[in-house]
């Protein structure tokens, strides 16, 4: 949508890339295809230069076997709070904070991880993303806390045994840090970090 008038620091450095600029003069403004939205890949990068990580856990639980009770009897209850920080945590910088870093103005040096196409290519525009490398650093931090629960029962059933489990997740809330004195930028709930997960498992064994 940015034109050769749009003003602003967030229009200027987007024209400032040719490929950008060839873009508005052939449109009238910035404009994408399917082909440029629909995945940017990009390379992940090392750092030789990471430090050991420094965190603190605080956890605690209970685990009931009520015994007692004829009909729980082979039944083992557990649940289990967790609450993990790292203040300099291991992280690979999300793809979409180099972004608005380099063209927000906060952090130009971003925009080295961002490559864009200088002329149309195949199905692309000029100017579509063409890769968006990431770095892994010591970062301002991450963070999770939830809770765990799990009810697990096992006996004998014929000649063998029968175990059953299940377990389950809550995840209140998890972040990272991206970079010390950037935003937390939430991950709980996001695909791959669900804010809710539950297994089962079954087994039998004989012999």
């Amino acid at each position: 949508g940015v034109t050769a008038t749009s003003g602003g620091p967030y229009a200027a450095l987007c024209r400032a890339n040719p490929g950008v600029a060839a873009n508005i003069a052939a449109n009238g403004a910035f404009t994408l295809n399917q082909s440029d939205i629909q995945g940017v890949s990009g390379y992940n990068r090392g750092n030789p230069n990471l430090q050991a990580e420094k965190g603190r856990s605080t956890t605690f639980g209970v685990v009931w076997t009520p015994v007692s009770i004829a009909p729980l009897k082979r039944f083992t209850f557990t649940a289990d709070y967790f609450n993990i920080k790292i203040a300099d945590a291991i992280v690979s910088t999300p793809r979409q904070f180099t972004l608005e870093s380099c063209y927000n103005g906060t952090n130009p040096t971003f925009c080295q991880f961002i490559t864009r196409r200088p002329t149309a290519s195949g199905n692309n525009s000029a100017g579509s993303l063409q890769y968006i490398d990431t770095a892994v650093s010591n970062s301002g931090g991450l963070s999770t806390e939830g809770v765990d629960l799990t009810a697990a029962w096992n006996d004998r059933v014929g000649p063998g045994r029968l175990s059953t489990k299940v377990s389950y997740t809550y995840v209140k809330k998890g972040y990272t840090v991206p970079l010390p004195g950037a935003d937390q930028d939430p991950f709980a709930g996001e695909l791959g970090a669900p804010k809710n997960k539950a297994l089962f498992d079954i087994s039998y064994k004989w012999n």
